[in-house]
């Protein structure tokens, strides 16, 4: 997803939909990420190991185990965000969160050298195939990307809220905003999203001040780069007065 090329409201609205995608699956996808991604990448290692020089075997397994052990530290730490989200219970949030970005990271650096490892060494007949594959993999991962963000989203809520607030405030989300388009889509339909983010503010009225708060969360995105923070927070400041 290319972020930079989203206004500050935009993408506030892409990380209210990142959360509304998760709350209203339950969190399923997250759930059966290991499992996904597991049998992704058993799939690429048998084609891999089917279709090239045992020279490039060694690599290509021990690239394999680091990614084994990545992705079940990175599935331990979103099992341990579902049982807060759960419990309602947000406490060393900003760990969880840091554990959580250097597993995916390893994950995404183990794939991407697996994926490499194809291009130099299988067949040319096995390019358009692997290079497919290799897409989709990447996709579930960016995907379950996006959900946890959108998880930790909803951490903050229960960090920051009492629990009436955020029920509130999720209800008022689920409502109002549209679950017919994905993320990667969000460009596209900017003007749809930006309509959504006029009813949210409509429907948050009577709560400026739960609605200023939850504008703050957003505003100190976990991906965002420090420019994109600072205009998120002069475009938080600046619409907080729009709220009547």
């Amino acid at each position: 997803m290319t972020q930079e090329i989203f206004n500050p409201k935009l993408s506030a609205i892409v990380s209210i939909r990142n959360l509304v995608h998760g709350i209203s699956t339950d969190w399923k996808e997250l759930r059966t990420f290991g499992k996904e991604i597991d049998q992704m990448v058993q799939e690429l290692g048998e084609t891999f190991i089917n279709n090239t020089p045992i020279i490039a075997h060694q690599h290509w397994l021990s690239e394999q185990g680091k990614f084994q052990e990545s992705v079940t530290s990175l599935k331990e730490n979103l099992n341990q965000i579902i049982k807060k989200i759960n419990a309602k219970e947000a406490t060393g949030l900003t760990t969880i969160w840091e554990e959580q970005n250097q597993h995916s990271n390893n994950v995404r650096t183990s794939i991407e050298v697996m994926v490499e490892l194809g291009n130099v060494h299988l067949p040319k007949t096995l390019s358009g195939n692997w290079v497919t594959s290799s897409n989709v993999v990447l996709s579930k991962l960016e995907a379950i990307k996006q959900l946890a963000e959108g998880s930790y989203t909803q951490l903050k809520m229960i960090e920051e809220y009492a629990p009436e607030e955020v029920d509130e405030l999720t209800d008022t989300i689920l409502k109002n905003m549209p679950m017919s388009y994905s993320i990667k889509e969000a460009k596209k339909y900017e003007k749809e999203y930006m309509q959504a983010y006029e009813d949210l503010k409509t429907q948050a009225s009577q709560k400026k001040n739960l609605w200023d708060k939850f504008l703050d969360v957003l505003a100190g995105g976990t991906q965002q780069t420090p420019a994109q923070m600072v205009m998120m927070k002069r475009w938080v400041d600046g619409e907080k007065g729009d709220v009547k």
